[in-house]
């Protein structure tokens, strides 16, 4: 284990010389920050930091992921009780606790012990930012405060979570683009828009939402209620800055403590299902499969995602007296291919072969065909099914 114990004096007095340096942010609010990196795993770092209580009653205290290593944080009091613990990784990059001021004290002096859980030998920089609760924010916004975003991809399931929501602020991210590139921001504000820059050219925004009505969703967007959706092509290889913002104070300049979520890579999946029924009756016999019938599938968008991909189909029907136990085998035909795909039994839902993160899954809207067999006796009935997939968040 790799112990750090950051430089700082003590004696006799009152004076303490802390481990953290003064920084002043483009806004022009001051606090306090240290900035560090790792250089193993299980490396732990230790802090001694003041905090002047005379001009504000509540303290906060931020961890910040600048890097690709994960951490986590204790703080003590001089006293030695804890009063904050905080993580970092690579879903939740940014975290911070309120400590209160201590009782007829001017100043605390507080240690900081931090540990990485995880070490990445290229990225491995941290960042802790100390100040008044008021300017939690501008602790967590700035370029100074970017975050590594992972490629994300519905295999990995690897979307990025905060409960920080800027407000009069911005919070910046990196990552690395690969081509063509799918960014969804899920949030519970309609103020929230994002823009890409390219890293190392700072004064040169590539794209912004704010000016692309496209990219503002309301359907589809789960209990968010809003997403910034693009799918955009971006220089494979090259790293961005994505600084997500909003035009307007959401609530007159607050703090905004609730969550987004955000992917940047593959599009971000959620499942569905519709059932549908034949507008038209079907004969079936037990010697061979009944003549198709159609079921037209969609509603330009409305309840159902133009997005939506299949994943299986099961058998259903509302007309009085049949019992799926009288179905000997169905098969369907999705609308965008001519092959069928069959079950022998009416229980028995039928695969579709979806994959994850494939383009060539079979979408839901428009005409399918079924087909039917009897186990024994010939009857008549209404088929329908029932469609369980996979759709685009923010659609």
């Amino acid at each position: 284990m790799f112990v750090t114990v950051s430089a700082y004096a003590r004696d006799n007095s009152d004076y303490i010389d802390s481990a953290a340096e003064e920084y002043v942010a483009e806004n022009g609010i001051t606090y306090q920050v240290i900035n560090d990196s790792f250089s193993a795993k299980g490396e732990i770092k230790n802090y001694i930091v003041r905090v002047d209580y005379s001009s504000f009653d509540t303290a906060a205290i931020c961890l910040v992921r600048t890097g690709k290593s994960d951490a986590e944080m204790t703080v003590t009091d001089s006293s030695g009780n804890k009063v904050a613990s905080l993580t970092s990784n690579s879903t939740y990059a940014r975290s911070w606790k309120f400590v209160d001021k201590p009782t007829d004290a001017a100043f605390e002096d507080y240690t900081i012990m931090v540990k990485s859980t995880t070490y990445n030998s290229t990225q491995n920089s941290f960042r802790i930012c100390i100040g008044n609760k008021a300017d939690t924010e501008t602790m967590l916004s700035g370029k100074e405060n970017a975050v590594w975003l992972n490629r994300y991809t519905e295999s990995s399931r690897n979307m990025f979570m905060t409960h920080y929501t800027p407000n009069t602020g911005e919070s910046w991210y990196r990552f690395t683009a690969g081509g063509d590139t799918v960014i969804t921001l899920m949030s519970h504000h309609p103020q929230v828009r994002f823009k890409l820059i390219e890293s190392g050219d700072s004064d040169n925004t590539y794209y912004n939402s704010i000016k692309d009505n496209t990219a503002h969703r309301r359907k589809f967007c789960l209990s968010y209620g809003y997403a910034e959706k693009k799918k955009i092509t971006l220089k494979s290889g090259t790293d961005y800055y994505m600084v997500i913002y909003t035009p307007d104070a959401i609530n007159g300049g607050e703090f905004i403590d609730d969550t987004m979520n955000l992917c940047v890579g593959k599009a971000a999946m959620a499942p569905g299902s519709v059932t549908v029924y034949s507008g038209t009756g079907i004969y079936v016999r037990q010697s061979d499969y009944s003549v198709p019938v159609d079921i037209k599938v969609g509603d330009k968008g409305n309840k159902i995602p133009l997005t939506a991909v299949a994943e299986s189909v099961s058998l259903k029907t509302t007309t009085s007296g049949i019992r799926l136990s009288m179905i000997g085998g169905w098969r369907v035909k999705a609308p965008d291919t001519n092959a069928w795909r069959t079950s022998t039994s009416s229980r028995s839902s039928i695969d579709m072969g979806y994959v994850k993160d494939s383009t060539g899954n079979h979408n839901v809207n428009g005409t399918w065909q079924i087909s039917v067999k009897a186990s024994s006796s010939s009857f008549s009935f209404i088929p329908g099914m029932t469609i369980y997939y996979y759709y685009e968040l923010g659609d």
